[in-house]
């Protein structure tokens, strides 16, 4: 690996996590969410500073070429990244569809309260 993409690759790492940082500390992103996010930047911080072990691992693995490793690498990080945000989605669904039931039930009873009070004040009017 070159001299200037092993650079790059630094610059990008400590770039993503000073915004991984801001975002946190602006509030826009939780902190349990920002791990997944800073431990991709160790990764790069990893592979920049021990570029051999890209070329260890896809000797070890037996893929022929290292960029394929590390496609294979993204990939797989993409797809757990998506499956933990897959999960996140459908247990907020879940809260969502009982907030809304929630609601409905108290608004219902409101108006049933409401509805009702109208009537006894009719039936003392008389």
């Amino acid at each position: 690996m070159s001299i200037v993409l092993r650079i790059e690759l630094i610059i990008l790492a400590l770039v993503f996590v000073t915004l991984v940082f801001n975002a946190v500390n602006k509030r826009k992103l939780w902190l349990q969410y920002s791990l997944i996010w800073l431990l991709v930047s160790v990764g790069l911080l990893v592979t920049a500073f021990f570029p051999n072990i890209l070329d260890w691992l896809a000797h070890l693995m037996k893929i022929e070429v290292t960029s394929n490793l590390v496609y294979l690498i993204a990939i797989f990080v993409l797809v757990v990244i998506t499956f933990y945000l897959t999960k996140i989605v459908s247990k907020q669904s879940e809260q969502i569809k009982t907030l809304i039931q929630v609601c409905s039930i108290e608004r219902y009873m409101n108006e049933y309260r409401g509805k009702e009070r109208e009537n006894n004040d009719e039936g003392k009017n008389l």
